[in-house]
């Protein structure tokens, strides 16, 4: 007699072609080996039912076994973070930019410049920290402040500002401000009692 269609191997191998696809698709794949368990166990019974025939039986077990195989590889990937890392990783091949947000460093100097015994300076800076101000009376010019300041990705708000008066002597004073070794703002007062501002926005550039 000639063997006859073996339907549970059929079913063991439906079991297994599911488990193989749903253990590629987050989070189906914790799910997908259990059902790959059960494709291969009903893969090894239908192998030995007598007079039937075996080659779906075999199929499902080989599919069923990827299946198990895939789902616990995956597991351990996904919840040891090492898939992000291997994302990351592809990405940096591939020349895609790198999402990584880190904060920005700009180097910016003050500077007011004269022959006045008794200017007023002051400075407003502006970053994604906040707003630092100070004021300096009687200064020894030239006065010269250089610092750094930190902006968060996406901040497009930074500002400087330095306000100089004179007083009741000098003949000339001026501010500058420079960004990234850049003068970007520069202004000069004649006389004393004068009042000179030097301002740059970020966001106006």
């Amino acid at each position: 007699m000639p063997p006859r269609a073996n339907f549970l191997g059929f079913v063991a191998l439906v079991c297994g072609v599911a488990a193989t696809a749903a253990s590629v698709i987050p989070p189906l794949h914790y799910l997908s080996g259990y059902i790959a368990v059960g494709g291969l166990f009903l893969g090894v019974v239908a192998y030995f039912l007598p007079n039937r025939k075996r080659r779906v039986a075999i199929a499902a077990m080989v599919v069923s076994s990827l299946g198990v195989i895939l789902s616990v590889v995956l597991t351990v990937l996904n919840t040891t973070g090492l898939d992000v890392a291997i994302g990351e990783a592809i990405e940096a091949v591939r020349g895609e930019p790198n999402i990584t947000k880190t904060r920005a460093e700009t180097t910016v100097i003050y500077e007011v410049t004269g022959d006045s015994t008794d200017a007023i300076v002051s400075y407003v800076t502006v970053d994604s920290d906040g707003t630092g101000t100070d004021a300096i009376t009687s200064p020894f010019l030239p006065l010269v402040l250089g610092f750094s300041t930190h902006t968060e990705p996406g901040f497009t708000h930074d500002s400087y500002s330095v306000h100089a008066s004179t007083g009741a002597t000098g003949s000339t004073t001026t501010c500058r401000i420079t960004v990234e070794g850049v003068v970007v703002s520069e202004e000069s007062v004649l006389g004393p009692g004068g009042t000179v501002i030097c301002h740059y926005d970020a966001a106006d550039q």
